[in-house]
């Protein structure tokens, strides 16, 4: 559905969006409303090449989005807050470019391309875009022009003059850059979309590369959420305005990526951990999982309701609140959730089981995958809707951490993508390294067992490095098998303080059954998450030295609550 500002005004007093929009005037009203719109200190901007800190500038960048979100969102329905949208629109459109620093500067002459078009340079054109096609006249002829002046100069002529290098980047910056600039031609140069249409469909063929036959999406759920959701967005809008799709959009492929976000799912908001896009508890996205609804309505089903009501009032910086309200229109908020308690993804080498009492995941595959961190081997519990042996995920974004070498992405600065902030083991003192030669070799899968050699991911000699898997209901065992290993530290990664009851070892409700319970040790370690937060974890080593051939089991069992 499309809609203008004047058909949405006709449900203003539909329950669901009567309470959102009061939540969102709150919002405003406390955080917004009569306070000046602030600048974009340049001080924060150069930081990026001074000491590779990109999150001090993007802090008011993103606040600028926010602010508009939900003035787009207030506008839609009353118009005493036009002049405020009208304003910041104004901020936007002076702004010296859209594209983030670290998205566009040469670290060497420490000089800024103001030509490129990024993730968030194509995001900024789209809000603008969907804002100019919704309210039309309802926004005064000086801004409407204004608008329009901006998206030709930065997105149109420039994207029709040269080319970019996300163009063949199977990533999700194919996808989001496409559908940013597609949107902007669908809404307002419609006359000039015929210049770039097989260019721009052809961006969205290459996102898909970057996900498997199956749908695994190897960049993790959040850009799952973030690539996918944009390769729906733009569909959804190509659909509405009476393009015909093309094949690949319903092809096997895309239909099995629909279905990733519901066998990713472990438990409640916790999805598959593994690279970038894992980590913490997945924020839904509601407006992006309602057009992924309206695209492929007999392949996917919204979440459970809980999590629905929960993500109806949270904002975003992604795309507008009028298809929340087309979603809310046709679906309302029910959904039946996940329905799937096993899956294999073969080419990926991830496995997920979900029991009773707990739900299990671990992966093989390579450390040369995208969003890479080095973790064959890896694998997570969650119980009670706690990550109880967790995989960590994505840390603040730098410099560093795209320079995919050991003395950038994989130090000890960054911890997070190495493969001491894993639980695997580190072998004769070395970590995993980083590269597709250095990978698992999966030997049995089975519901309630995932059995993967890992050897092969350390580059150092030895005889055997073998790890079994075994799912009971109550509990899960971990059994390796060495051979001609010096000395070896099984590691286990948890949030949770590790506690110790009557002589027994706790992780909150999970007790953890190691062969010697002198041999344990426990190290606190921070870091910098993805929001630039101090984080923390718990290292829980076992050691065993000079051994050349043995066997060695660690079980973690779910009594009762203590």
């Amino acid at each position: 559905m499309i809609f203008d500002v004047n058909e949405i005004r006709k449900y203003k007093e539909h329950k669901v969006l009567s309470e959102i929009l009061s939540y969102y005037k709150k919002e405003y009203s406390e955080n917004y409303q009569g306070k000046p719109i602030e600048v974009l200190p340049y001080k924060e901007h150069k930081q990026v090449y001074i000491t590779g800190n990109r999150t001090s500038f993007e802090k008011y960048y993103f606040d600028r989005r926010k602010r508009l979100f939900l003035l787009q969102a207030l506008a839609m329905f009353d118009d005493s807050y036009l002049e405020d949208l009208e304003d910041l629109i104004s901020a936007i459109c002076e702004e010296y470019m859209w594209i983030l620093p670290i998205h566009c500067v040469n670290l060497e002459t420490k000089l800024f391309d103001k030509t490129e078009i990024d993730l968030f340079c194509s995001e900024t054109a789209l809000y603008l875009s969907e804002t100019l096609y919704i309210f039309k006249d309802k926004l005064c002829p000086e801004i409407r022009s204004r608008i329009i002046t901006e998206l030709k100069e930065r997105i149109i002529d420039n994207y029709e003059s040269r080319t970019f290098k996300y163009e063949t980047f199977s990533s999700n910056w194919a996808s989001v850059c496409a559908c940013g600039i597609g949107a902007t031609y669908l809404l307002v140069f419609p006359d000039r979309f015929n210049n770039v249409k097989e260019r721009l469909l052809k961006q969205f063929e290459i996102y898909l590369k970057s996900i498997d036959y199956e749908g695994y999406c190897y960049e993790g759920v959040n850009y799952w959420q973030y690539g996918f959701g944009f390769f729906c967005l733009f569909f959804s809008l190509y659909k509405n305005l009476n393009y015909s799709l093309p094949s690949f959009v319903k092809s096997e492929k895309v239909v099995n990526t629909v279905k990733y976000i519901s066998r990713a799912n472990m438990q409640g908001d916790i999805y598959l951990p593994f690279s970038d896009g894992g980590g913490q508890n997945f924020n839904i996205n509601l407006y992006i999982m309602y057009i992924v609804k309206d695209l492929f309505e007999h392949e996917y089903d919204l979440p459970e309701k809980s999590i629905v009501e929960k993500s109806l009032f949270v904002y975003t910086t992604e795309p507008l609140f009028l298809h929340s309200v087309n979603g809310i229109l046709k679906y309302g908020v029910s959904g039946k959730g996940v329905n799937e308690n096993y899956y294999y993804y073969k080419k990926a080498e991830v496995f997920v089981s979900k029991k009773e009492r707990y739900s299990f995941a671990c992966k093989g595959g390579n450390n040369d995958e995208l969003h890479n961190h080095n973790d064959v081997g890896a694998f997570q519990i969650v119980s009670d809707g706690k990550r109880l042996i967790a995989d960590i995920g994505a840390g603040e974004y730098t410099c560093d951490y795209f320079i995919f070498t050991d003395e950038g992405r994989y130090n000890d600065k960054i911890f997070v993508c190495n493969s001491a902030s894993h639980s695997v083991p580190i072998v004769n003192g070395k970590l995993q390294k980083a590269g597709k030669e250095y990978h698992g070799v999966v030997n049995e899968v089975k519901e309630d067992i995932f059995d993967i050699d890992l050897q092969n991911a350390y580059d150092c000699d030895i005889g055997l490095l073998n790890v079994k898997y075994v799912l009971e209901n109550n509990q899960v065992i971990v059994k390796y098998f060495c051979k001609e290993i010096d000395d070896i530290v099984f590691r286990f990664i948890t949030p949770y303080q590790p506690i110790i009851i009557d002589g027994e070892l706790f992780i909150e409700n999970m007790k953890c059954e190691f062969p010697d319970s002198d041999n344990i040790s426990i190290n606190e370690h921070t870091y910098s998450d993805s929001a630039a937060k101090e984080a923390k974890v718990y290292m829980l080593d076992y050691k065993v030295n000079n051994n050349k051939d043995f066997h060695i089991e660690f079980k973690f069992v779910f009594k009762e609550i203590i």
